[in-house]
């Protein structure tokens, strides 16, 4: 039987940082999608298309390796939570459309051409400048590997926190409750550790600016873990990518 983890003692979030990429090669393992859908362990609530996103899907779809490892993460959750998951595969369509929407929101904001374009760069993968360059390292979306992912009631009443799905701030980092404890509360703080030791558990990697997005078999998650080689790559058509 599975251990069951409580959120007051699951592990406290470590500081993190990107990886280096450069020494990881994509072999793609050809494991195919799964298709994510409600059941007893998982509420599906696709985000953008909620959003009304123009680009966004309607299904949830991931590697099937990667919904088996989130049903097993989802056992050692305590009784009355179960995972709420807001993406999965992503087209690249959709990755412009929420890169252009975030540059649209700020340019009423006070800050400079170059920080609006970092402020991008950390919450929303850039496009790969050639067709060459996504087959080698893709957004973490477009490979079926990647999750936003987060915890809610067994109702699928979303569980607090500390933010919104894509809060552009620092607050959405991991471990900002673990840097502004008191300011942020124990619940909020409890419950990011819970959901990174659970995920963790079953070889996830967290990103380090968004506390909702984890990743498996990427050149990102690759990276995280020291390995030379990732087995996830591009799965969907590579529109937009102009060059070659």
């Amino acid at each position: 039987m599975t251990n069951l983890i409580e959120p007051s003692t699951a592990s406290p979030v470590p500081s993190l940082s990107e990886p280096d990429f450069s020494k990881v090669r994509l072999e793609e393992s050809g494991e195919p999608l799964a298709e994510l859908t409600d059941s007893p362990w998982l509420k599906v609530i696709p985000a953008y298309y909620s959003l009304g996103f123009q680009h966004a899907l309607k299904r949830t779809f991931v590697r099937i390796g990667v919904a088996a490892k989130l049903e097993a993460a989802a056992k050692m959750l305590p009784t009355g939570m179960k995972f709420l998951l807001w993406d999965g595969l992503r087209t690249l369509p959709l990755q412009s459309e929420i890169a252009n929407r975030l540059v649209h929101s700020l340019k009423s904001s006070c800050l400079t051409v170059g920080e609006i374009e970092n402020l991008c760069a950390r919450f929303v993968s850039p496009l790969p400048a050639t067709i060459s360059d996504f087959q080698k390292c893709p957004p973490a979306h477009a490979t079926g590997g990647a999750v936003d992912i987060s915890l809610c009631d067994m109702s699928g009443l979303p569980l607090d926190l500390g933010t919104e799905f894509d809060d552009f701030s620092d607050r959405a980092c991991p471990d900002w409750h673990e840097r502004n404890r008191y300011s942020g509360g124990d619940g909020p703080l409890h419950l990011r550790r819970l959901l990174r030791q659970v995920l963790i558990s079953v070889g996830a990697v967290q990103y380090h600016a968004e506390w909702w997005h984890f990743e498996f078999g990427t050149v990102r998650a690759a990276a995280c873990k020291g390995a030379k080689v990732a087995h996830y790559g591009p799965v969907v058509p590579a529109d937009g990518i102009a060059t070659q």
